[in-house]
């Protein structure tokens, strides 16, 4: 997808989630005194993710903020960074000498819009902490392949940028950890899953929430 398509597709999902949050807001805001931003109904969360190795290296930072329109129902906006290293070595299987290697780095950063429904929390034991998730995510990825020969000479050297748009809907599970802290564990599906995506379905993510 070039930039320009790129830039309707975010702008056009944009403003759709943006008259739903406009609507929700006018179906849930107080008759007499009218809508008003709540501190204790702000949360803050996030997932992270790390793996280092001898050829490998993983790191994803991805916080977001949330904001409960009512009981069950929560929006929120986050950002997303994601970087990954690695090594692959070509061998000679009948000598076992490696006769090259292909080192690459790539970054994903963009950010997400996500809406939550939450089942009503006077169900009884785990059916209290189900809930739906919908999240749209533009990402932009940047990334080096570089070339070497048995000799550890650089040989060949290639980059550039491709932008990746991900729709997830799944449900997740959220169990209390305190008074105002919680941990999330979520099963969700990439509706426009590609090869350059850095998900696969389904994905499985886990992470943690904190009320204001």
């Amino acid at each position: 997808m070039n930039k320009s398509k790129f830039r309707s597709l975010f702008v056009k999902t944009s403003f759709i989630l943006f008259q739903i949050i406009l609507f929700s807001s006018s179906i849930f805001a107080q008759p007499k005194e009218g809508f008003k931003l709540k501190k204790e109904n702000t949360y803050l969360g996030g997932n992270l993710g790390l793996s280092l190795g001898t050829n490998s290296t993983y790191i994803d930072v991805s916080p977001h903020v949330g904001y409960y329109l009512s009981d069950q129902i929560s929006i929120g906006i986050g950002a997303t960074y994601k970087y990954s290293r690695g090594t692959l070595f070509n061998y000679n299987f009948g000598t076992g000498v490696i006769m090259g290697k292909d080192r690459f780095t790539g970054q994903y950063y963009g950010g997400q819009i996500f809406t939550r429904f939450h089942l009503p929390q006077d169900l009884p034991g785990l059916l209290s902490g189900l809930f739906a998730h919908a999240e749209y995510e533009p990402l932009r990825y940047s990334y080096t392949i570089e070339e070497f020969d048995g000799n550890n000479n650089s040989i060949n050297k290639s980059d550039g940028t491709i932008f990746v748009n991900n729709v997830f809907i799944g449900a997740g599970l959220m169990q209390n950890v305190g008074v105002k802290s919680s941990s999330y564990i979520m099963v969700l599906w990439n509706l426009n899953e590609t090869y350059e995506s850095p998900y696969a379905n389904p994905l499985f993510r886990v992470g943690f929430t904190f009320r204001l």
